[in-house]
Order: C-alpha cells, then sequence, then structure tokens
C-alpha cells in the first residue's frame, strides 16, 4: 500500500470526490431557467436533492456497518430506494441552486472526512451485513455504488442539456 492510500484513504475517495465535481459542473453549467424543469420524473433540482441525501445516509450508513448494523436504506432497496429518494427531495427543498450546491458540497465533504479518516482494514471489513442482492455489505461497495450514482446523473444532466430538454 502507498503513503497516499495510508494518509488519504483508498482511491474510492479520490473517484467520488472527482465524480462529486464532474456532477457539480454539470449542474452549475445548466442555464438558471432549467434548473427547476422536469425533464423526467425529476428536474435537476431534485437529483441534487437526491445526492445530498445519498451523501448523508451513505455517512450514516457506513458508520453503522462498522458497528454491525444494517444501514437504514438497505430497507428500501427492493423498491428501488424510492422512499429514501422522496425524503431526501423533500428534506432538501430549496428551488435556489447555489444553496443546493453548498449543502451538497458540505455534505460530501463531511463523507470524504470520515473516509479519510477510516483505517485501510475497514474499508472490505466483513461487519456481518448483506446487501439486498445477498453480497456483504462493505463501507468500499457503498463507496462504489454512489460514486457510480454521482458519475450516471452527470451523464444524465449533461445528455439533458445537450438535447436542450431542459429547456422546454
Amino acid at each position: 500500500m502507498s503513503d497516499h492510500e495510508l494518509c488519504h484513504g483508498p482511491q474510492e475517495t479520490e473517484r467520488l470526490r472527482a465524480s462529486i465535481e464532474t456532477f457539480a459542473r454539470c449542474i452549475a453549467a445548466l442555464p438558471a431557467s432549467s434548473f427547476l424543469r422536469a425533464v423526467t420524473a425529476w428536474s435537476p433540482r431534485d437529483v441534487v436533492a437526491h445526492l445530498i441525501g445519498w451523501n448523508v445516509q451513505t455517512l450514516e450508513g457506513c458508520r453503522d456497518l462498522l458497528q454491525g448494523k444494517a444501514p437504514i436504506y438497505l430497507s428500501d432497496a427492493a423498491d428501488d430506494f424510492q422512499h429514501v429518494n422522496a425524503v431526501s427531495v423533500r428534506r432538501y427543498n430549496s428551488t435556489d441552486r447555489d444553496v443546493l450546491l453548498n449543502q451538497l458540497r458540505s455534505t460530501a465533504d463531511a463523507l470524504l472526512r470520515y473516509l479519510e479518516a477510516l483505517a485501510p482494514r475497514d474499508w472490505d471489513r466483513d461487519c456481518g451485513v448483506w446487501e439486498a442482492d445477498g453480497q456483504p455489505a462493505s463501507i468500499r461497495g457503498e463507496i462504489e455504488a454512489l460514486t457510480a450514482d454521482y458519475l450516471g446523473h452527470a451523464h444524465e444532466v449533461a445528455t439533458w442539456a445537450q438535447s436542450g430538454e431542459t429547456t422546454r
């Protein structure tokens, strides 16, 4: 293991950080008039609120895992996390893009600080908790899933912007 990994956590932390910034840049690049316009069931605003919620949920979930407890959101996996997501969209209810981007960054910073302080062995520790698909839950797996969610939503928002769907 390199000194960098010992001091700053595994590569997953840096991948998550980069995915958050990619997503935030996509949102910041949208015309202001597009931020609140629903493109699918959600608007770009709703997607930001969803990810703020996942920053918070993932931080709590990582703490739960290390205590051998299933993160609360795993109980919503069968419903594709629709209840967890709906709560986040309601809870982080600002319509101001800058306010939400600040909340996104502050909740992400709290999660990243937590991850950077983790002992390397904690990333893959068997905590006795299982994902809905029967695989053991791990902090690495939770962070990889969040990173993929950020990147997927960044692609989605960029596609909406390029197609003009957010400006209709």
